[in-house]
């Protein structure tokens, strides 16, 4: 189990590429908003010179350190707005969790592709994804691998404030950001626990019944390399991880149920599904 593990882990860090080296963040808090038993701070850092992120940062009130999470968006326009993703942050932080919550590429205040007045000029993040990644695979790269830098750089962002307890970091996400959640504990040693919800669990089958999913989320050369989605929960074992879907979600049945079932046996991985 241990050499398999440490096969998909190498075959996945030479299919993202050359990642940037660490270079200073250049963090800063543009605004705070107090709010009843914890406050929100409006975060920007630098994952690579001039290559901003922005994110919402969630604290509780109160002294001494406290465990934290990295909250993966999923493919929502609004991103770290999403309400469904500010209730997930509150709940955590209400219950003494520091939360930082992301933007990721072309969502949220990241669009790429504006005009000179900001406007996009594409139908949204998932269309800019896309043509991104596109592009990025003519010069070996990716949205996904630039997607991940920034999540790296967001937790040694978290890992500078006093509040955070380094040694209880977990991260989650949900759709797409449930691949990023699975790319991120693939890769990311210091995440000690994670949770995936509305995660495919087969990539064949995934194909099969939709199509190629967004440039987000579509590694090129994974499945050359022999990756499919059960291997990133895999090599994260034997750290707890949590797979939960969303049974309204018709599509991801098939795909789902046998390969999950049969993975999360072979690696201690929970998985359930709503009813």
């Amino acid at each position: 189990m241990r050499a398999y593990q440490d096969s998909a882990r190498a075959r996945f860090r030479r299919v993202l590429g050359p990642l940037p080296a660490r270079t200073p963040l250049k963090a800063r808090v543009t605004g705070t908003l107090a709010r009843v038993g914890f406050r929100i701070e409006k975060v920007i850092y630098e994952s690579t010179p001039n290559h901003h992120v922005t994110a919402n940062l969630y604290v509780p009130n109160g002294k001494g350190q406290r465990p934290a999470v990295l909250l993966f968006c999923g493919h929502e326009q609004e991103s770290k707005a999403t309400e469904s993703y500010q209730k997930t942050a509150i709940l955590f932080a209400q219950n003494g969790f520091v939360v930082l919550v992301i933007d990721p590429i072309s969502q949220g205040e990241r669009m790429q592709l504006t005009d000179a007045t900001g406007k996009s000029l594409t139908r949204g993040g998932t269309t800019e994804h896309t043509l991104l990644n596109a592009q990025a695979a003519l010069l070996g790269r990716s949205v996904p691998a630039a997607q991940l830098w920034d999540n790296v750089r967001g937790l040694d962002y978290l890992l500078t404030r006093r509040e955070v307890d380094a040694e209880r970091v977990g991260c989650l996400g949900n759709s797409g950001g449930a691949t990023q959640t699975a790319y991120f504990l693939s890769f990311d040693d210091r995440v000690k626990v994670a949770a995936l919800c509305s995660y495919v669990a087969a990539g064949e089958r995934n194909l099969e019944l939709t199509g190629p999913a967004d440039g987000c989320v579509m590694l090129p050369g994974a499945g050359q390399a022999g990756l499919d989605l059960t291997e990133y929960p895999l090599i994260f074992a034997p750290s707890p991880c949590y797979c939960w879907r969303v049974a309204t979600i018709s599509w991801t049945t098939p795909a789902w149920r046998l390969p999950t079932k049969s993975c999360s046996k072979r690696i201690g991985c929970w998985a359930s599904r709503s009813r």
